[in-house]
């Protein structure tokens, strides 16, 4: 295994290289910092307590494994587990039993520590958990008394009272109080969070406001009412703060309120110019000082640093969820879907799709906005459309129809020509720059659908073009 402290060092000047960089990354540096700090607790498990060489060993290939590398991914630690001869040769519950020194708890909290993060479904890393727990049995039955708080808790961790969250069915609890309804149906209530995803410019902004506007306003707007009262705040990220004074006097005029003074129901932030970190704590302050009832976040990926870290982003959405519970309100979150699909940019996308009440997929289409129910806890709403009218407010307009698929056929082919198989698949590569199995599929759905024929010889032609046509003209045999 390579020396940790050669990593530790080729880790430091590489922080020293990013630093210089004119476009260098907070979140990035943070990155470095953290794994150089992982790499400083390995080197002093060598210096620790617990002489056992192979124990540190253990314990300094996993920490490399699930920090140093950036991977809390099992098959990465599974690797780490087996490619190292010494490891592969010892059973980990003999590693644990034999340590039994003075004070053994501090290596078995961190091994514990590390068969908690690898316990998966994953055999490889599963098996190691369950050899860490056997060798914790092995030495309770010994009357090493310690053992059972070992594998409960590790020190200074205060246990938490699960009382208050036991579910008791003599209870009678009330149903979710409504937050939002969309054509009556129920999309937000308080206590929970909800998202809104779409492309950039698919007027996911016009959406929320529409959203805003409908809970502060006493009949519907956009299909969007409430049967609450209270207050919203709408908090802004990416725009300049001109940009956001627009949403706000937009949510008012949308209502008929006046759009030259404040409102005691609204209340909006623009927090582009805060870092991350900053963010975060200005909306935990902000949800202390006004305490709404609904708290609009357009672009909460702007609440962490990286959204594609899986720690931060859980982090952030357990925070969410926190705020939610506490103040008694609901959270919907603006997120950017993924540039040619529908699903939530990075691993904050899929842990706040996973705990979101409600999922609202926006998708442009010219001039109009359609919004599906992408996910719903409760009776999914039915898919509607809007445009922004003179008066720049979105108002409700017909779906627009489905446009035909484009024929790439008719584009490549020759109206009354046959081409062989292998013909048209190169055609198809080079034309519609497809890859071979691609085009192939192709050619397959085309002939399902009527839009090419396939004869009895195995030519092809465009439908409508009524040819006959023999083997002998053919380049090849038929596919």
């Amino acid at each position: 295994m390579e020396n940790l402290e050669t990593i530790k060092l080729s880790k430091q000047q590489e922080l020293a290289r990013y630093r210089q960089l004119p476009d260098a990354k907070p979140y990035v540096i943070k990155k470095l910092t953290e794994q150089i700090v992982a790499l400083e607790h390995c080197v002093d498990l060598a210096d620790s307590r617990v002489d056992n060489q192979l124990l540190i060993l253990l314990r300094d290939t996993l920490y490399k494994a699930l920090y140093v590398e950036d991977r809390a991914d099992v098959l990465i630690v599974g690797m780490r587990l087996t490619d190292s001869p010494q490891i592969e040769r010892v059973d980990l519950a003999d590693l644990v039993y034999s340590t039994k020194l003075g004070d053994p708890q501090p290596g078995l909290y961190e091994l514990l520590d590390i068969g908690r993060c690898i316990l998966t479904d994953r055999s490889v890393a599963k098996m190691s958990f369950h050899h860490i727990i056997e060798g914790l049995d092995r030495l309770k039955s010994d009357g090493y008394g310690f053992v059972d708080d070992v594998i409960m808790t590790k020190p200074e961790t205060s246990k938490i009272d699960v009382s208050s969250f036991i579910i008791d069915l003599s209870e009678q609890v009330p149903d979710p109080q409504p937050i939002v309804r969309i054509w009556g149906n129920l999309i937000a209530s308080r206590g929970n969070i909800s998202t809104v995803v779409g492309l950039a410019k698919s007027r996911k902004t016009f959406l929320t406001a529409a959203v805003a506007s409908g809970f502060l306003s006493s009949s519907d707007f956009l299909g969007f009412d409430t049967p609450a009262t209270g207050k919203v705040v709408y908090i802004d990220t990416e725009q300049s703060r001109a940009h956001v004074h627009k949403v706000a006097r937009r949510i008012l005029r949308s209502i008929g309120l006046p759009t030259n003074r404040n409102h005691d129901h609204l209340v909006v932030a623009a927090l582009r110019e805060l870092t991350p970190d900053q963010r975060k704590d200005a909306t935990g302050e902000i949800l202390r000082r006004y305490k709404p009832d609904l708290l609009i976040l357009d672009g909460v990926a702007d609440l962490c640093n990286d959204p594609n870290d899986l720690h931060e982003s859980e982090t952030l959405v357990c925070e969410l969820m926190r705020w939610s519970c506490e103040y008694d309100n609901h959270i919907l979150c603006v997120l950017h879907s993924n540039p040619g699909g529908d699903k939530a940019r990075g691993h904050l996308g899929s842990a706040l799709l996973r705990k979101s009440e409600t999922v609202m997929l926006v998708k442009a289409d010219g001039d109009t906005s359609v919004v599906s129910p992408q996910y719903c806890r409760n009776e999914p709403f039915m898919e509607f459309a809007f445009r922004i009218n003179a008066d720049v407010l979105p108002e409700l307009c017909s779906i627009p129809a489905p446009q035909p698929k484009e024929n790439v056929f008719a584009e490549v082919m020759e109206v009354g020509r046959v081409y062989a198989h292998s013909e048209l698949v190169s055609l198809l590569v080079k034309q519609a720059n497809v890859k071979e199995g691609s085009a192939k599929m192709k050619i397959s759905r085309a002939v399902r659908a009527g839009i090419i024929v396939k004869n009895q010889v195995g030519g092809y032609y465009l439908s409508g073009s009524q040819i006959e046509v023999s083997q002998s003209e053919l380049h090849d045999e038929p596919f």
